[in-house]
């Protein structure tokens, strides 16, 4: 993810990107939700042109969460911004997000990552 957030800030300094854990885009819903500042969260969330969230299955239960991100994604798609997510598992595993947010995980690029083996670690270092 940090590669992927990186190129893109390169490519276009003037973007706005967002990179971060699901655990802390929790807590920053939460914090906003008990304050009193959801419209500053949502400017800021729904404004980026990359979002980067990383250990998706952490949302698993947490329905508000859950609901202020498919609606987050609504409006980034609808803008035709990017979104980057990263999981423990593929998304068809993650029916726990419920089937909203996982049909659209699985309508996107589902990339999975193996261990590189030998040959492969050697030539990247």
């Amino acid at each position: 993810l940090e590669a992927i957030v990186d190129a893109a800030r390169r490519a276009h300094p003037e973007i706005e990107t967002a990179l971060l854990s699901a655990e802390q885009f929790t807590t920053s819903f939460l914090e906003a939700l008990n304050g009193g500042g959801l419209p500053n969260f949502r400017r800021k969330f729904r404004g980026l042109h990359v979002l980067a969230i990383d250990d998706l299955q952490f949302l698993a239960g947490k329905k508000a969460t859950l609901v202020e991100l498919v609606h987050t994604l609504d409006a980034l798609q609808r803008d035709g911004k990017q979104i980057v997510f990263t999981a423990d598992r593929s998304p068809a595993e993650l029916g726990f997000l419920g089937p909203e947010l996982r049909n659209r995980l699985l309508g996107g690029l589902v990339v999975g990552l193996d261990v590189p083996d030998m040959q492969t670690r050697v030539g990247i270092t």
